[in-house]
């Protein structure tokens, strides 16, 4: 029993931490709010606390405004990796299609892909090849697939929805790691996310990679960080929940041998996660 309560301590604990920025930033407004209003009664601290909540919650909800509903040009001499959690339950389609085929890009990660989904993007693929992976231990299954403007092939499982896959680009082959570890929404499921964590970091993987996702945890979580000696991101930005961006859960990291790519957010209709687009300087040795 009392295994059980720490454990479900550490995993509010957990949760309340993905949930730092926002948290901090209501705390910062409510200190400044209470340290100009210090000669006022309780009440009006109160009321600062919640105008500081609803001001942070507002400036997430903004994002939904300004950011773009379909992908930028794509700049010359450029490799552009896209990704989005389709958001399995939901059924509205057609937004989805879109921005597998707006992106203009060299690899697609989807994830949460609904049976019907999957149908429709092999009837008409926005890339000529691709590889569907199933989880049959989640309720809904939470596929994945991969697609590629190169021939794509499996390289191993690393663990539930950890696959590591080979790119044939004809200059520079590399790779791709597609994840999405489990939810922690409970403490034995954070207990399980944690130790696909720390078995990814005690792997290793080969090079040069890029690791895309559904990352399900927050890139100041403990448990990542020793992943993040080795696997390098851009910048981490909000991707969920679309309505108001507080977390950066999704997320597209690159070893040290590939250079820096340029990161941006999209917004996709009918997910509950923002979409993903990095465009990669040429790689490698893949200009004469």
């Amino acid at each position: 029993m009392l295994e059980t309560g720490i454990a479900n301590i550490h995993w509010l604990l957990n949760v309340l931490f993905s949930m730092a920025i926002p948290i901090t930033l209501t705390l910062a407004l409510a200190l400044t709010g209470w340290a100009l209003a210090r000669r006022y009664p309780l009440k009006i601290h109160l009321a600062m606390l919640a105008a500081a909540s609803c001001l942070t919650l507002a400036l997430a909800v903004l994002q939904g405004f300004v950011l773009p509903s379909t992908p930028p040009e794509r700049l010359p001499n450029t490799l552009r990796v896209a990704h989005l959690n389709t958001y399995i339950p939901s059924l509205d389609f057609a937004p989805k299609l879109a921005f597998a085929h707006q992106s203009n890009a060299d690899i697609i990660s989807l994830q949460e892909l609904h049976t019907d989904l999957t149908a429709l993007i092999r009837a008409n693929p926005p890339l000529p090849y691709h590889i569907l992976s199933t989880d049959i231990t989640q309720p809904y299954h939470l596929p994945m697939m991969l697609l590629s403007r190169w021939p794509i092939s499996h390289v191993q499982s690393l663990g539930q929805r950890l696959e590591l896959y080979r790119i044939s680009h004809p200059q520079t082959p590399f790779y791709v790691l597609q994840i999405h570890p489990h939810a922690p929404h409970t403490h034995t499921a954070l207990a399980a996310r944690n130790s696909q964590w720390h078995m990814l970091a005690s792997t290793t993987l080969p090079t040069p990679l890029i690791t895309v996702g559904d990352f399900n945890t927050t890139p100041w979580d403990e448990s990542l960080r020793p992943l993040l000696k080795t696997l390098h991101a851009a910048n981490h930005l909000p991707t969920w929940p679309t309505k108001a961006p507080l977390t950066p859960i999704d997320n597209i990291l690159t070893s040290a041998d590939l250079p820096t790519p340029q990161i941006i957010r999209i917004h996709v209709k009918s997910s509950d996660h923002l979409a993903l687009i990095a465009d990669f300087p040429l790689l490698p040795h893949t200009s004469k």
